[in-house]
């Protein structure tokens, strides 16, 4: 085994430091240093800028689905309010009264169904076939319709 001196390691960490080969390294480094730190620098920047953008991109979304909510539940409103006006839904005639909701929903897919109860919660006509065990006033939405005489989304 080749033993070497402390001397010699001295010697080649001097050479390497600050000899022709030493001083070149360190110019390279100090050259390169700035540019990377550039680089760095303007990568965070972009990544700050693209979060910022993703996330007025997406407030913008859920501003546009919110508009479309409210839209939604005023145009049932209306949608709810003009069926208020038919004989056949104040009277509710069987089988008259359910094809006519029938057809509304058909045409009208964002609605899954369509009920007409009386104040007691019983179900007079709908879309779907109607048992007649079937009461609604315990429903916090019918409970809550019945209060506030409004429409309520439920």
């Amino acid at each position: 085994m080749k033993r070497i001196s402390l001397t010699h390691i001295v010697s080649k960490v001097t050479f390497l430091f600050f000899g022709l080969r030493g001083r070149l390294l360190a110019l390279v480094l100090f050259a390169a240093v700035p540019a990377v730190v550039i680089t760095i620098l303007n990568a965070i920047e972009e990544r700050r800028l693209l979060m910022e953008s993703k996330q007025h991109a997406l407030q913008t979304l859920v501003r546009t689905a919110s508009n479309d909510f409210v839209d939604d539940v005023r145009t049932a409103g209306y949608l709810l309010t003009a069926l208020s006006k038919l004989p056949e839904i104040t009277e509710a005639k069987q089988p008259v009264c359910s094809e006519l909701l029938k057809q509304f929903a058909q045409q009208e897919p964002r609605y899954a169904a369509f009920l007409i109860a009386d104040r007691r919660g019983n179900g007079l006509c709908g879309t779907e076939p109607l048992h007649t065990s079937t009461n609604y006033s315990d429903r916090p939405y019918f409970q809550k319709a019945l209060k506030s005489r409004a429409l309520v989304v439920g």
